[in-house]
């Protein structure tokens, strides 16, 4: 069966999909990126700013409704598919069910909920995804709108996890893979690491997010 990836927003999942998909037995296999490249190409991806596909085919943010099921229907039509990601709450049920009764998931997801928040406030109010990003610490207010639709995607995570995860599956941590090392891989071929262990500093709400996530917290499910 395919592999595709099913991950919480911010948890490396186009980093780890490069390097699921190009290498074989630990080595870096430059045959499979191009081979993936143009899957990719062929199923309509964007490219992104770091000059790699946008794997995320059937996301409602990034594309309109008509080209998620015009994706869909591509992707299931082709011989040879392409490792994709799918981001929990972005991606209509029905291709979500769709996935996991017909290819195999691999479960992605940051242990530390909090990090995972951070990044996405970073990202999202700077719209700077995958790529280094130059911010004032305190230039950033976190909106109570923003921090629910992401604390909501992590939950709808969670959710399908519990209808469809077995024990057959293979979980992965993001803190696990960002420092997984493949002999022979060149930088050029994975997008920028986001790894700032200091991500409150840029926001000026910090303790307004603090209370925030001390209040959602306890409704986390516990990592086995």
């Amino acid at each position: 069966m395919t592999d595709f990836i099913f991950a919480t927003p911010r948890s490396g999942n186009s980093f780890y999909a490069n390097i699921h998909d190009y290498i074989s037995h630990y080595s870096f296999i430059p045959s499979h990126f191009h081979k993936q490249s143009s899957l990719l190409k062929e199923l309509g991806a964007h490219t992104s700013g770091y000059g790699l596909q946008f794997r995320e085919v059937f996301s409602c943010i990034e594309y309109p409704q008509p080209d998620v099921w015009q994706n869909f229907e591509t992707y299931k039509a082709m011989k040879h598919k392409p490792t994709i990601s799918v981001i929990a709450g972005n991606t209509p049920d029905a291709i979500i069910e769709w996935m996991f009764d017909n290819c195999n998931p691999i479960w992605l997801e940051r242990r530390n909920k909090f990090d995972q928040i951070l990044s996405w406030g970073q990202a999202y109010y700077s719209k700077k995804y995958n790529v280094k990003r130059q911010l004032e610490p305190g230039s950033i207010e976190y909106l109570k709108a923003d921090f629910n639709h992401v604390t909501t995607l992590i939950n709808q995570y969670f959710r399908w996890r519990n209808i469809y995860c077995k024990s057959s599956h293979k979980q992965l941590y993001t803190e696990d893979i960002l420092d997984e090392k493949i002999a022979g891989m060149d930088a050029k071929f994975l997008p920028e690491k986001n790894s700032n262990q200091d991500k409150l500093q840029y926001f000026s709400n910090q303790q307004q997010i603090f209370n925030w996530y001390k209040e959602y917290e306890p409704t986390i499910p516990a990592i086995s």
